[in-house]
């Protein structure tokens, strides 16, 4: 399970302090519970120089940007944020506060390029994804979806020049759906945007918004507009399946059953549930962020 951080073929590293420079990792509460902030900001400063914390209210203790992100819903709302407040980055790295990120696998993408976690969610024990999915037909599903579509077509016409060339969002949405205009759903707990994207993502995400489509429909959405899938960067990790307060999400023993520190990343780590979450903080503080901080032991040149 805690085997050495083996970094991708031909990339080495002797030093991951500041890797991340040019990135801006936005931490994203659904809900404010904003006790988790500097143990997260331990594990991750040294690396990402640059975080923005978001939820839906401030916090007495901590900097962190109040957004209407509704349970999570408008999440997407957080990135469009940090694009405002830290401009001109390479890219801007979401992940939510229960997301735990190993961010030296992520040596050696492609930063150029938008980043997703992986196609398949595992199953887990008699725990799978449900058949149907109740935010397709809900009221920030499809259709709303389809609203903020019709008004980016509109806008696109109405106002060609304005968008970068490279940026055809009708075209990039029907490429990818091989010539059929779909939306998309797929998890949005961990996804990377690059700066070259920064303002038409910032377009996308207020439109959606605005017709209050939700998050694992308009993130998966926006980025095929942005770019072609298969230009995308798949990064390995794990998505727990089961509801909130199901045993895969909620016991500790679950997530430390799975974790590996050669995926980018697990999802999800509770710091905030009773009993087990205390257990998790010390295991991530005994166990990754030590490990964590002897990756950053040196001075870069």
């Amino acid at each position: 399970m805690f085997r050495g951080c083996l970094f991708p073929k031909g990339v080495k590293r002797d030093c991951l302090r500041n890797e991340f420079s040019d990135i801006v990792l936005i931490i994203v509460y659904n809900f404010p519970f904003y006790s988790s902030i500097t143990t997260l900001t331990n594990l991750y400063k040294k690396a990402f120089p640059s975080i923005m914390f978001c939820g839906s209210r401030k916090s007495e203790n901590h900097t962190v940007e109040a957004l209407y992100i509704h349970k999570g819903y408008f999440a997407y709302t957080c990135m469009s944020r940090a694009m405002e407040k830290y401009p001109g980055y390479s890219g801007y790295l979401v992940i939510n506060d229960d997301v735990m990120l190993n961010y030296w696998n992520l040596i050696g993408l492609n930063r150029d390029l938008i980043w997703e976690g992986p196609k398949r969610v595992i199953r887990f024990q008699n725990y799978s994804l449900p058949q149907r999915w109740y935010w397709w037909n809900s009221t920030w599903g499809m259709k709303s979806c389809q609203k903020a579509y019709n008004e980016l077509q509109a806008l696109h016409k109405a106002n060609p020049d304005e968008w970068q060339p490279e940026i055809n969002v009708t075209y990039h949405l029907k490429k990818n759906g091989n010539g059929t205009f779909y939306c998309y759903r797929g998890r949005s707990d961990v996804y990377y945007i690059p700066g070259k994207f920064a303002d038409t993502f910032r377009t996308l995400s207020y439109v959606f918004f605005k017709h209050g489509t939700f998050l694992e429909i308009a993130v998966p959405t926006i980025c095929r507009m942005l770019d072609l899938a298969e230009n995308f960067e798949y990064i390995s990790g794990i998505y727990l399946p089961g509801k909130a307060g199901e045993a895969p999400v909620r016991k500790a023993m679950h997530f430390w059953e799975v974790y590996d520190k050669q995926l980018a990343f697990i999802h999800p780590l509770k710091l905030n549930y009773k009993d087990d979450g205390a257990l998790n903080l010390v295991l991530l503080r005994k166990w990754i962020t030590e490990y964590s901080d002897t990756l950053s032991k040196c001075e870069r040149k």
